[in-house]
């Protein structure tokens, strides 16, 4: 077996909360769905020889589901206190991946070869979801940008058409109008 460390986003989620705000849990089935398909399990049983007499003997899918069955996920879960509304709650912080083999150095390997699976899916959806928020940030800055780009034209616009009566230029109307009484 082998647990692994679910860690938090650096993306602060106000920033961009939708991009990143599915919770550990749900984020560890998603990935879990996309190792254990059937493509990955044949290539893991044929790759480590994982029963041989039921391959020879039966059918692929019967040996894919027994795969299936001895692989095990569990979640770990710890009180934790959320950083956005101070209050306690349940989180998953880890998870345990185990592998039942007929040896230990079987079971070992499998379970190794399965960890490097959900880090490499985890690492890809990391990447889409980055991307998607760097895409994301880009867009916002330029509709910022525009939007900035149109306030600084409307206020030069207002301030050549009430040129001599701007607040800031109220000092200097004042003492023009001393010196010419």
């Amino acid at each position: 077996s082998a647990t692994i460390l679910v860690e938090e986003h650096e993306i602060p989620t106000e920033l961009v909360g939708s991009t990143f705000s599915s919770y550990a849990d749900q984020r560890i089935q998603v990935i879990s769905r996309q190792v254990m398909t059937r493509a990955n399990l044949r290539q893991i049983i044929e790759k480590f020889d994982l029963y041989r007499k039921q391959r020879n003997n039966g059918t692929s899918e019967g040996v894919i589901e027994r795969a299936r069955g001895n692989i095990a996920l569990e979640m770990l879960s710890a009180e934790v206190t959320d950083k956005r509304s101070g209050n306690k709650t349940t989180a998953t912080i880890a998870f345990v991946l185990s592998f039942n083999g007929e040896s230990a150095q079987q079971a070992q390997k499998v379970t190794a070869e399965l960890v490097s699976l959900y880090l490499n899916e985890n690492l890809r959806d990391r990447q889409q979801q980055t991307a998607d928020a760097e895409r994301f940030l880009g867009q916002e800055a330029a509709r910022l940008e525009t939007q900035i780009s149109e306030i600084e034209q409307n206020l030069a616009r207002f301030k050549e058409r009430n040129a001599g009566q701007l607040p800031e230029q109220s000092q200097a109307n004042l003492q023009l109008r001393e010196r010419a009484e």
